[in-house]
């Protein structure tokens, strides 16, 4: 087992819980401004091979900045990408410029505080505001497509060039680590920003285009995945969370067929 009973139990709950917070903003979107308008699709076919692009651009960008030891550059870009994900959560619940000033104070909130509790639940306004950013380029075929390429990019990422150990490690150690963290008794558990991400994704363009049936049962699929994986994974080792994530997730979708 991967991880200690209580530590396993505290990341399969968090997990979930960002898929449920995610998917209530995302639904807050849809609602708010209008379903159709998180549907394109003349840009569902390019998403399914700009995006995972993108990701492994800047997971080297990143990786070379740290390198060339400009870490202030790396701590302003994360803050960017907090304070644009966080205000795009909580603009459809409150004013824009607001939504601003919130996350900006929240930022600050998580650089003077090494708490992880409240790292955990800032991050939870993270995931729902990439997930409505990313949901109007895909379609439910081309967000199952972008997993398997995201699970296989994870893969080779982890085992082969280890370049995402090494970024882990990096966030860390700047504090402005993007996933969920855990530490207790000396031992600590992380999961990855993507890990919760993708598969929320998926959720919401089941939610746009079936029903909330069917994004429950993505968002149970993928925490069945993960459950495998800390079951099933070694004390101290890395591992590639989406090939499992993605398979739970491929489980609930093909269990939803029943319902459509």
């Amino acid at each position: 087992m991967k991880y200690e009973l209580r530590t396993a139990f505290l990341m399969l709950g968090l997990f979930f819980f960002a898929q449920i917070t995610g998917l209530f903003i995302i639904n807050q979107n849809f609602e708010h401004y209008g379903v159709e308008n998180f549907r394109n699709n003349e840009l569902f076919s390019d998403a399914i091979f700009t995006l995972p692009v993108s990701i492994i651009i800047f997971s080297l960008l990143f990786l070379l900045i740290y390198k060339l030891n400009m870490k202030k550059l790396l701590i302003v870009w994360y803050a960017f990408a907090f304070i644009a994900c966080v205000t795009i959560s909580l603009s459809s619940f409150i004013n824009f410029y607001y939504a601003v000033f919130i996350s900006a104070c929240l930022l600050l909130l998580k650089f003077v505080s090494n708490d992880d509790f409240l790292h955990n639940m800032l991050e939870l306004l993270v995931y729902g505001g990439i997930a409505v950013v990313v949901i109007p380029l895909l379609s439910p075929v081309s967000a199952i497509l972008l997993l398997i390429i995201i699970s296989i990019y994870d893969f080779i990422a982890v085992y082969f060039s280890k370049h995402m150990i090494i970024l882990a490690k990096t966030q860390f150690a700047l504090n402005i680590f993007s996933g969920l963290q855990i530490r207790t008794g000396g031992k600590g558990a992380i999961l990855g920003g993507g890990d919760i991400a993708f598969p929320l994704i998926l959720a919401g363009v089941m939610l746009r285009d079936y029903s909330a049936i069917n994004a429950i049962l993505i968002i149970y699929g993928s925490l069945i995945g993960l459950t495998i994986l800390i079951l099933t994974g070694e004390d101290d080792k890395f591992y590639p969370a989406m090939p499992f994530i993605t398979m739970g997730c491929l489980f609930g979708y093909v269990l939803g067929l029943f319902f459509l």
